[in-house]
């Protein structure tokens, strides 16, 4: 369950660090359409060259939604639903004191720790669906990049992790996402760093986990290891780390809406048109510089003007 107190608070810490985001990017970035690249999902596609079902010759440097982005737009409905339908605006504190044990209630308490049981079991499936999401880490990723002085990666793609520089998701979101921010922007780093626990993420994944009471014991604890040194979680560390992650994940996604807005704002104030930079290696290495426009009835880029 989620607190609407909670969220307020979290919220009205962590918006500003995007705000800084927003601006720093604007600030860093070593082409003004860099940013609106990282909203519209600029991508390449080799399997465009196999397509023979149509006259036209197309360019595998696209953007949109592609997979990965429909993928996101469905967990994105289904998060969005269970914030709708479990954000209480009861005081945390107050839903606490229902868990004082006294003997006359015994079953009372049983049934609700079954039910925040059942709860949290439903917020690990949520955690999953965005630690796990392509969009939200390849996206995450450019904007470090861009804050960094990097161009926009039109390359990027994470069916590489495990076969090249990085053996898994996690180490790339902790060298590529979590350290680049740690100078750049140190709140937002603190942010993931609250958020994204690798042990309670693989505890999840591979069900690792069993709920006891009010406390998560974690079963893939390695008393040596420093990235899987936690026995186990109250409901109550559980709960500030799953509100920390949906208010950051929230955010990310306001952060995108204020960047398509003003980027639409810009380009309305010149004839409906943004310029962007692909910086292609297919079929040779080169910078190309196309318009690209935007539809101000769907809120959408094109690559041709509405009609």
């Amino acid at each position: 369950m989620l607190f609407e107190k909670t969220l307020n608070e979290k919220h009205i810490a962590i918006w500003p660090q995007f705000e800084k985001l927003y601006h720093l990017v604007l600030k860093n970035q070593t082409h003004d359409g860099d940013l609106l690249l990282v909203h519209i999902n600029g991508y390449y596609d080799p399997k465009v060259h196999t397509w023979d079902n149509i006259k036209e010759k197309l360019s595998p440097y696209m953007f949109g939604r592609n997979n990965d982005g429909f993928a996101e737009h469905t967990h994105y409905d289904f998060i969005g639903h269970y914030i709708k339908e479990n954000t209480w605006d009861e005081d945390p504190e107050e839903y606490l004191k229902k868990f004082i044990f006294s003997e006359e209630r015994r079953n009372e308490i049983e049934e609700l720790e079954f039910k925040e049981a059942i709860s949290i079991q439903t917020e690990m499936l949520i955690y999953i669906k965005i630690w796990e999401s392509d969009t939200f880490i390849k996206k995450f990723s450019q904007l470090t990049s861009l804050l960094s002085g990097e161009s926009y990666d039109w390359h990027l793609n994470l069916s590489g992790i495990g076969k090249k520089a990085f053996t898994s998701r996690s180490i790339f979101i902790k060298d590529r996402i979590i350290k680049r921010l740690q100078n750049l922007i140190p709140d937002l780093h603190s942010t993931f760093e609250k958020s994204y626990l690798t042990q309670i993420r693989n505890a999840i994944a591979h069900s690792q986990y069993s709920i006891l009471g009010r406390r998560i014991q974690l079963n893939n604890f390695k008393k040596d290891s420093l990235s899987s040194n936690l026995r186990g979680l109250t409901m109550d560390e559980w709960s500030d780390i799953f509100h920390e992650t949906i208010v950051l994940y929230t955010c990310y996604h306001k952060f995108l809406r204020l960047v398509n807005a003003n980027y639409g704002t810009v380009a309305k104030q010149n004839s409906g048109w943004f310029p962007i930079r692909i910086t292609r290696k297919d079929p040779i290495e080169e910078t190309q510089y196309l318009p690209i426009y935007y539809g101000d009835f769907f809120e959408k880029w094109n690559w041709q003007p509405e009609q």
